[in-house]
């Protein structure tokens, strides 16, 4: 649950179910003695607080990754990182990932947690950042908060990334969310000084 790869020495081993109280990530692996150890899975839970009224797509993703409908972003269900044409992902290369999610009436908005992809085998990286801006309206928008994740590194596991922007208590109507997509992949990859992707799956508010 701390985020690390699971390995046989040092990791919890499953006895019995358990609670969580937090946005957590659950990554497991199964291991036999004399054999290699399985492939890493995860789940990740993150509790949703509030639900915008209706989403905008700003930036339009590539044909082929792109959910039939604006909801998916909303619907609290993740892409899995291992299929991401499987119609929960809105990928990007050329443009940044922008929406708009807004409220029929003011909200009060404390965090906005996208749920991102890394899997670099298929030139999917990290956002270079992730932005939340809002205000009453679309006109109307001041910066609220912002993360930049680890650049991802040679040899790490693909995953699904929970990238939280908190900021102070805001009321709101309309929300700006921007995952900016890797302007040059790094010169360890295989598609060094190409523009990365960026894959969105899900924006959770709080």
């Amino acid at each position: 649950t701390d985020g690390s790869e699971p390995d046989s020495m040092n990791s919890p081993v499953y006895a019995a179910p358990f609670t969580i109280a937090k946005n957590t990530t659950i990554k497991a692996r199964a291991f036999k003695p004399g054999w290699y150890g399985s492939s890493t899975t995860q789940s990740s839970f993150i509790h949703r607080g509030v639900k915008p009224d209706s989403v905008i797509l700003i930036t339009k993703p590539d044909d082929r990754y792109k959910p039939g409908s604006e909801k998916a972003l909303t619907d609290g269900e993740f892409g899995s990182f291992d299929n991401v044409a499987n119609g929960d992902w809105y990928g990007y290369q050329k443009d940044d990932a922008e929406y708009y999610m807004l409220f029929n009436k003011p909200t009060t908005i404390t965090s906005s947690i996208v749920v991102a992809a890394k899997n670099t085998g298929r030139y999917i990286f990290p956002p270079e950042t992730v932005e939340v801006w809002g205000g009453a309206d679309k006109d109307h928008l001041k910066l609220l908060g912002k993360v930049q994740p680890p650049r991802a590194n040679k040899g790490e596991f693909s995953e699904n990334l929970q990238l939280q922007v908190a900021f102070p208590q805001a009321e709101v109507q309309c929300l700006k969310i921007i995952a900016k997509h890797l302007r040059t992949i790094p010169e360890w990859h295989g598609g060094k000084g190409q523009p990365g992707w960026v894959f969105v799956s899900e924006v959770v508010l709080e």
